[in-house]
């Protein structure tokens, strides 16, 4: 696994799993971020709603577990994400 941080915006997705089958990240800011899982490497329409990510206090805010390759995990939102995959 690796660290990385990934700069979010709010008008486009971002593909943040980059081929990997786990990821888990904390939000630095306390800001909901959006995540939209596909099967697909077009990103999703940006108006899509994505399954809201809310800061936590303990533990991370986000985790998948088990993915395979050709999932994808999108996300936006004006925030910054830190983590592992």
């Amino acid at each position: 696994m690796i660290n990385f941080e990934q700069t979010l915006s709010e008008v486009a997705w971002t593909e943040i799993l980059s081929g990997g089958s786990v990821i888990a990240f904390d939000l630095v800011a306390s800001k909901t971020v959006e995540v939209y899982m596909t099967e697909s490497d077009t990103p999703p329409d940006v108006n899509a709603k994505g399954n809201d990510v809310l800061s936590y206090p303990s533990g991370w805010d986000y985790v998948a577990e088990g993915l395979s390759s050709g999932q994808r995990i999108w996300a936006k939102g004006d925030n910054i994400i830190r983590g592992i995959r």
